[in-house]
């Protein structure tokens, strides 16, 4: 599991921000899950028949008056699953068949079942807690997998009434002009992706929220690719916060001395190598222009040439070459 990904679950994993994302993705902004009401759900959903066992990043199940009202699921993606709308289809019906099991153990030890209800291990009455699975999407570009059951298969008209279509309920960040129906801490991570791209928004989004929750900061960190959090972390009664303005402040010159730093060691690097081509052209210059008077004077030696002509050639006297030949003999 990536930085990122487990930095999400612990955002998430806060009642007031999974409350925050399911009144907004689920009920419009309205604010009818309350944070209180939420009870820690398991992430491990089990598939008996299969003997495997599937993930959701976090599960929270919530409960009014000692009354399950609902089993709500998140899961995190920051890259395109061109299956992910059957892999959450297969999710949603394990936690029914799982709830299934669990009323027919009941009913098996509580040996309450009419004859006719013992066929099927559940009774008349019995009822299920209502499944919904949200996929938050964090990935760069606009989500452009299937969102429906209906845009993975080749169906025909006269077949859409019989095929159940199970959607999607995803959340990519592109699709929203503004984040109005979330609140919080939660609108605050979704504004920033918009805006991630952008320096002087960037800049204007940490002026206004100048101090955030440890968790929320950590996740404006990854997608903002600010550094040095924890020397602007404080702890107070109601947990850790972060000056986000003095850590972007940080992040930002510590940014540009190490562009200044990088930009001369490329410098450096780029002069060394420069230096070793210019050494190695003057070598072979000065190599061939060694070979060619060696040429010469052996030309000389063999009596091809006369000094003379070899005087003309190396631009000194006659003289010199019978003593370069001479010593070269020698």
């Amino acid at each position: 599991m990536g930085k990122f990904d487990i930095k999400c679950k612990s955002f998430y994993s806060r009642p007031t921000n999974f409350a925050d994302l399911i009144n907004g993705a689920v009920f419009g902004g309205r604010m009818v899950v309350c944070a209180e009401d939420l009870k820690e759900a398991e992430t491990e959903i089990l598939d008996k028949v299969r003997g495997k066992a599937y993930f959701v990043d976090v599960a929270k199940k919530w409960i009014v008056k000692d009354c399950n009202l609902l089993i709500t699921a998140i899961e995190n993606q920051n890259r395109i699953d061109y299956g992910m709308v059957i892999r959450n289809m297969l999710k949603e019906a394990l936690l029914y068949e799982n709830q299934v099991d669990d009323i027919k153990k009941f009913h098996k030890e509580a040996g309450d079942l009419s004859q006719r209800e013992y066929i099927s291990g559940i009774s008349e009455s019995d009822m299920l807690t209502p499944v919904i699975m949200v996929v938050i999407y964090f990935g760069d570009e606009p989500w452009s997998g299937p969102r429906t059951l209906y845009d993975m298969v080749d169906i025909d008209n006269e077949l859409v009434p019989f095929i159940y279509n199970y959607k999607l309920n995803l959340i990519d960040y592109h699709d929203f002009e503004d984040f109005e129906m979330f609140h919080g801490e939660v609108r605050k991570v979704f504004e920033a992706l918009k805006i991630k791209e952008n320096e002087e928004k960037t800049k204007e989004f940490i002026s206004e929220n100048p101090v955030m929750y440890k968790q929320t900061a950590d996740m404006l960190a990854s997608i903002l690719n600010i550094r040095l959090l924890k020397k602007y972390s404080t702890r107070t009664e109601e947990g850790d916060v972060v000056n986000m303005c003095k850590a972007w402040d940080d992040h930002y010159e510590s940014g540009k001395k190490e562009g200044i730093t990088i930009g001369e060691r490329l410098g450096e690097e780029r002069g060394e190598k420069r230096g070793e081509k210019i050494g190695e052209e003057r070598g072979e210059e000065r190599g061939e222009k060694i070979g060619r008077q060696l040429s010469i004077l052996e030309l000389v030696k063999e009596g091809y040439i006369t000094a003379g002509i070899a005087a003309s050639k190396l631009k000194c006297s006659e003289k010199e070459i019978m003593l370069l030949v001479e010593g070269k003999e020698n």
